[in-house]
């Protein structure tokens, strides 16, 4: 079995356990970016995709916190719950695989894993919700600038680097815990008709959606299974791939996914080593 086939396989495994859990418990949860253009696609992942992305409302995404209990094969990771997880969004990571980025090394385990993110409520005017996300975005950097050590090895550009000794200054003279108290304040604000996923990956604007895209859910054939995406999903899919969402883009110009993994495996077996397949 090739290594996106071995990871195709356990991340359905996740993404089946979320979706009974979400059920049971009656949270609301969406697949998105990439997971969504392939469910709408391809009826599961984009071939050469090796992650799953999901999303909830922020409301949702607190309840999932509070009610999810860590079992043998997956555990909670998120800023709230593990000191030294620094990312704004949360992972239900994988106990029978192991995962070494080349953009973190926190003292967490990291396997193969399913991103959550939470959709905030944002300002109707785009231009007041994009002040709103500027301002998430530089605590957020803050809040990621931990590690002296880190800096000086990142391989970013030079002003990207003096941002983030700004925010190991600032870090270290509020204390990690009140940054994250600050950046929290930065992503919960009251109900609009506006939602975004403010830690997006993509352009702020392709994941900025009317309210109403995230109650009316449909179910959707992904690999062997169904599970919920935007019932204006083809709406949602113009919005962040352009018109021409449904046209399979020329190999060549496909990267070789593998999200900066230098090294993976599953259940001791090993996929990459020193970022080569095996």
């Amino acid at each position: 079995m090739d290594y996106l086939k071995q990871v195709h396989q356990r991340e359905y495994q996740i993404l089946e356990y979320i979706d009974k859990f979400c059920e049971d418990n009656n949270i609301k949860y969406f697949l998105i970016g990439g997971s969504l253009l392939g469910a709408a696609r391809h009826d599961g992942f984009i071939p050469w995709d090796d992650d799953i992305d999901l999303g909830m409302l922020r409301e949702d995404y607190e309840i999932f916190l509070q009610l999810w209990k860590d079992t043998r094969k997956y555990i909670l990771l998120e800023g709230q719950l593990q000191k030294d997880y620094t990312l704004a969004f949360a992972k239900i990571s994988d106990l029978n695989s192991k995962v070494v980025l080349d953009y973190h090394n926190d003292d967490f385990h990291l396997g193969l894993s399913i991103d959550i993110f939470p959709f905030d409520y944002v300002d109707d005017d785009y231009g007041v919700a994009l002040k709103e996300r500027n301002k998430f975005l530089f605590w957020y950097t803050v809040s990621l600038s931990k590690r002296i050590k880190d800096i000086i090895k990142d391989r970013a550009r030079f002003e990207s680097k003096i941002q983030k000794l700004v925010g190991y200054l600032i870090n270290k003279f509020l204390g990690a815990n009140r940054v994250k108290r600050i950046l929290r304040k930065t992503m919960v604000h009251d109900e609009t008709n506006t939602v975004a996923n403010l830690a997006t990956g993509y352009e702020f604007k392709k994941e900025v959606y009317p309210l109403d895209f995230t109650q009316n859910l449909i179910r959707h054939k992904f690999e062997q299974g169904s599970f919920p995406i935007f019932s204006q999903y083809k709406k949602a899919l113009e919005i962040q791939y352009g018109p021409k969402w449904m046209e399979i883009p020329d190999p060549s110009t496909i990267g070789g996914g593998n999200h900066d993994i230098l090294e993976l495996s599953i259940d001791g077996n090993e996929i990459i080593s020193k970022a080569k397949r095996k």
